[in-house]
């Protein structure tokens, strides 16, 4: 014979009585414990951060990062860690000079981006569809935190696989982060006329529920 325990409720001076057995106890807690550490992991080997680049003028460029870290925690906050020091041009010469003249990697190896959003809503798509999400994001770069506009696009790809597009570029000015002088420093060693510091980039980022 099933045990089964007894848990008072009082209501209005009045006790009631449940019998529950010990199997459903410890379900529902494995349930709820199961809520609470679920957590959304970014897939950092088929998620990419690209970036375009405007010199002489006319001339444009994509560039990446290779170095990508990110989640969204059970409080509703995306979050993406950026490995400066693995920016990749597609030029050695120029991967370096950035790493020593645009980029503080002593102090501020990595940037940081973090989005807001709703876990009911990410959780209520099914399977293809889409959530367009505007959204205020914080940028943590070389020392200096901005808020920067993102435009973004969600898509439910399988039942614990989401896929974040950027449905227009983050714009990112070098100026507003401190890094006008490294820009400047490039443009000379690289005998350019000009190179613009307004970025923008580009995200695809796909994250897995566990």
């Amino acid at each position: 014979m099933r045990k089964v325990f007894t848990l008072p409720l009082v209501l209005s001076g009045r006790t009631l009585v449940f019998l529950v057995r010990p199997l459903a106890v410890f379900s529902l807690l494995f349930s709820l414990s199961a809520m609470v550490q679920a957590q959304w992991q970014l897939q950092s080997d088929e998620s990419s951060l690209r970036y375009g680049t405007v010199k002489k003028g006319a001339v444009y460029e994509i560039n990446s990062f290779d170095g990508l870290k990110g989640r969204i925690t059970d409080q509703g906050m995306a979050e993406l860690s950026v490995d400066l020091a693995s920016v990749n041009t597609g030029i050695s010469i120029r991967d370096t000079r950035m790493k020593t003249m645009l980029f503080n990697l002593a102090e501020f190896p990595q940037a940081k981006i973090q989005v807001p959003v709703e876990l009911e809503q990410l959780q209520a798509l099914n399977v293809g569809e889409m959530w367009p999400l505007s959204s205020g994001g914080i940028l943590k770069l070389n020392g200096h935190e901005q808020t920067v506009l993102t435009e973004l696009h969600v898509y439910r790809i399988s039942e614990t696989r989401w896929l974040v597009l950027t449905a227009q570029p983050v714009m990112i000015d070098a100026g507003v982060f401190g890094l006008a002088e490294g820009v400047e420093a490039l443009r000379k060693i690289a005998n350019l006329d000009s190179i613009m510091p307004q970025v923008p980039v580009y995200l695809e980022l796909v994250f897995e529920q566990r």
